[in-house]
């Protein structure tokens, strides 16, 4: 919440999440997830409701992305370890 002030965002956001879509998910994967890392986002999270998975990407201190494959039943942050995500009942409807 450090970041926030009443006129602007001042610095990246701890976690953003992209849900893929057929027609931008190679720019997605890549190109997005590559700014995401040079601005300094600590987290970046894919959901890809085809394949009913979640990568949690983090970033390391090189700059570059870790990626994660969420758990079968869980996707849990790092950045914020109180947010977990049931992956069943995200994508119960998508079958």
């Amino acid at each position: 919440m450090n970041i926030f002030s009443e006129q602007y965002v001042g610095g990246p956001p701890g976690l953003v999440v992209e849900v893929l879509s057929p027609s931008t998910r190679v720019r997605d994967r890549t190109t997005k997830l590559r700014l995401s890392a040079r601005t300094g986002v600590a987290e970046h999270w894919l959901v890809d409701p085809e394949r009913s998975a979640v990568t949690v990407h983090v970033l390391l201190a090189n700059g570059e992305y870790q990626g994660l494959v969420a758990a079968v039943n869980t996707a849990t942050s790092v950045v914020l370890p109180e947010l977990k995500i049931d992956l069943k009942l995200l994508f119960r409807d998508l079958g």
